[in-house]
């Protein structure tokens, strides 16, 4: 577990999508909220999220047809993307997402950021007669300007430039030559060859490729629409744990951990094993639900075993999620001392490795109880003696004769 406070970063892919116009971010790393071409809407930070990033396109410049030329082709729509650190209850607000239109410019996309800063995003140029889409462009380090269309061929080839791409790693679209220009990537459209269109940018926001002209092509294209992605980037993980110890002491084995912060923790299972692969429950120690403070924990396993004991914690969520520890081992290697518990007793006594024959005195030396101790533990009832001191004599199978004092009080 070690739930240590935890900032994680999601490059490009993110994942369960939510298509809700307001949106209400998960709590695991990657969860999403897209906005599409035209939608608005406004994103919510929920408790347990540190940080997201904000990915945004302006959508991608058009491109023209033509019944007797070639066209170039469209600019891609620049590309925004930025992390920042947040507190629950923050939000983006989504005011804009642009829009591709066949032989126009890329609509721009605008925002708020959850730091309260204007963000636009601009789309890419349309592909003129002669001058090819130049690509949408931003303000700041935090913008990726959008690839250049791809200029038409020359004047012995009737092909269209591509389109520019938008995102990380935008590039121009090539020019047509030969045969019609390359797109730009990612999500630029082909140019068109001798007497064909080209293809519409994808989404998000590239441009579109260029028509090839010289047989009555007259289609105009549009850019890919433009996008934004908000994503959960980083989480403070339910509970930081700080330490976990355990250490042998008489006998037993202390059990002690302490967390600096905790969020819908119902507390802590602590699980014993004898060989780290089968374990078993030991007990449960409640947590503090929801605290900003430090928080130590304890606990006892009054009955380690001989040899090595491994212990873990299982640290269990309100909603049900749980997270284990590290495991912590502790050795008792010798030979065990005889005990009793509770002294002074009132209906039963307790026995620990104690096998072999027992009698209890009394105070005048008279045995008043005998019987045998099978295994390590044994419960012994006291009911039908009279209060006072008594003596427990244990003969143990290995010839030592152990003697315990003891009273007896209702």
């Amino acid at each position: 577990m070690n739930k240590l406070f935890t900032i994680l970063f999601v490059c490009f892919l993110c994942s369960n999508w939510s298509f809700a116009q307001d949106c209400t971010l998960g709590t695991d790393i990657g969860d999403e909220c897209p906005y599409f071409g035209g939608e608005t809407g406004t994103v919510t930070v929920p408790e347990g999220v540190n940080s997201i990033t904000v990915k945004a396109w302006g959508a991608g410049g058009g491109s023209q047809g033509a019944s007797s030329n070639r066209r170039p082709g469209g600019g891609g729509g620049a590309y925004f993307e930025l992390t920042y650190t947040v507190a629950p209850g923050a939000t983006v607000v989504i005011t804009q997402v642009g829009q591709g239109s066949p032989g126009a410019d890329g609509g721009i996309t605008t925002l708020t950021a959850p730091n309260g800063a204007p963000i636009t995003v601009n789309g890419g140029k349309t592909g003129t007669n002669n001058t090819k889409g130049v690509g949408g462009a931003g303000a700041g380090g935090a913008f990726t300007p959008g690839g250049d269309g791809g200029a038409r061929g020359n004047g012995t080839n009737d092909t269209g430039g591509g389109g520019g791409g938008s995102g990380t790693g935008a590039s121009n679209g090539g020019s047509g030559t030969t045969m019609g220009g390359t797109a730009g990537m990612p999500g630029g459209g082909a140019g068109g060859n001798n007497g064909a269109g080209g293809n519409a940018g994808s989404n998000p926001g590239g441009g579109a490729g260029g028509t090839g002209g010289g047989t009555g092509v007259d289609v105009d294209l549009p850019g890919g629409d433009g996008q934004v992605s908000v994503c959960v980037a980083g989480i403070v993980l339910p509970v930081e744990l700080v330490r976990f110890d355990a250490f042998a002491k008489d006998n037993q084995t202390l059990l002690e951990w302490q967390t600096a912060s905790e969020i819908n923790n119902e507390g802590f299972e602590i699980q014993k094993s004898n060989d780290g692969i089968s374990w078993e429950k030991l007990e449960f120690v409640e947590g503090k639900g929801t605290s900003s403070n430090s928080n130590t924990y304890a606990s006892i396993d009054r009955f380690p075993t001989q040899g090595s004991n491994y212990y873990r914690l299982k640290q269990m969520d309100l909603d049900g999620k749980f997270e284990l520890s590290k495991t912590v081992v502790v050795d008792f290697n010798r030979q065990k001392e005889v005990e009793i518990f509770p002294n002074p007793a009132k209906d039963q006594l307790t026995l620990i490795n104690g096998e072999g024959k027992a009698t209890i005195y009394n105070s005048l030396g008279q045995a008043v109880k005998q019987f045998a101790i099978d295994g390590n533990k044994a419960t012994i009832q006291l009911s039908e003696l009279e209060d006072g001191q008594y003596y427990l004599r244990v003969h143990q199978e290995d010839g030592t004769i152990v003697t315990k004092q003891f009273s007896k009080a209702n």
